[in-house]
């Protein structure tokens, strides 16, 4: 038996509100009381066992649409995340950073910190930093290069977990009948396991991200600005999520007429 969901980050808004705390539609909460409104979880097959737990539920991405007024440009490929009170699927990612420039760093302190002369120095990995002159004349791979840029510490890639991450690829844009462009669809091959406790009564933090596994951001719009992001709660302007829901009991609930052909 399986079942559908929609999400839409539309939400997102409070009416109770002028000031809305999550303007960014790729970075949004769904609260419990619209996941407790979510029957699917009631009527599962195999009535009390399934409720109790016994088996869990496969997820499908069917579709996730994002308006072009908000990413002109498609990404090839994006993750959705979904964070809920337990994850059974999880993996990790070296976290980049894209498009980044060279790094630089502050070379051995050993060397730096000490002495009284000191000069702009590249060492031969091509990082810069303080060098007592002494040192850095004398050491293979200092050249001395006066006008090297200030020194930064390096950003040293760490691991995100993907807890509940589909991997979404472009599929398609839709446009309307005069030719414009309406959004983009992405759709995952892969399937997420979840089970009742996860997601039901849970509030849910949903992220849209890059291949980097950085958050996106909605073009021409400003966060910060309320006048600016307004626009961010029309329809027209929100992302999109379809689902299907599949349960699959354990061993234990498997009798006859309730999935015993999966023995």
């Amino acid at each position: 038996m399986s079942t559908s969901v929609f999400i839409n980050s539309l939400v997102r808004y409070d009416e109770n509100v002028c000031e809305q705390e999550e303007p960014n539609p790729f970075e949004f909460t769904i609260n419990s009381k619209q996941t407790e409104a979510w029957s699917l979880w009631k009527t599962t097959p195999c009535g009390n066992n399934a409720y109790r737990e016994v088996g869990c539920y496969e997820v499908h991405l069917d579709a996730l649409t994002i308006p072009s007024s908000i990413m002109p440009d498609p990404e090839p490929m994006i993750l959705l995340n979904i964070d809920g009170s337990q994850n059974l699927d999880y993996g990790h990612m070296t976290r980049v950073q894209c498009n980044n420039d060279l790094c630089q760093q502050i070379i051995d302190p050993s060397r730096c910190n000490c002495g009284a002369t000191y000069i702009p120095c590249v060492d031969y990995k091509g990082c810069t930093g303080l060098v007592r002159e002494s040192v850095c004349m004398g050491n293979i791979g200092c050249t001395g290069v006066t006008g090297a840029p200030p020194p930064m510490p390096c950003k040293k890639p760490t691991k995100s977990n993907l807890n509940n991450t589909w991997v979404a690829y472009y599929d398609c844009t839709v446009n309307n009948s005069a030719g414009d462009t309406l959004f983009h669809v992405y759709k995952s091959k892969s399937n997420i396991n979840v089970t009742r406790r996860s997601w039901f009564g849970c509030a849910l933090k949903v992220k849209v991200m890059d291949s980097c596994g950085i958050v996106l951001d909605p073009v021409g719009f400003d966060l910060d600005n309320v006048c600016s992001y307004a626009p961010l709660f029309c329809k027209s302007n929100q992302v999109l999520a379809s689902f299907t829901f599949h349960f699959i009991p354990s061993q234990s609930n498997i009798g006859p007429g309730c999935f015993s052909e999966q023995k």
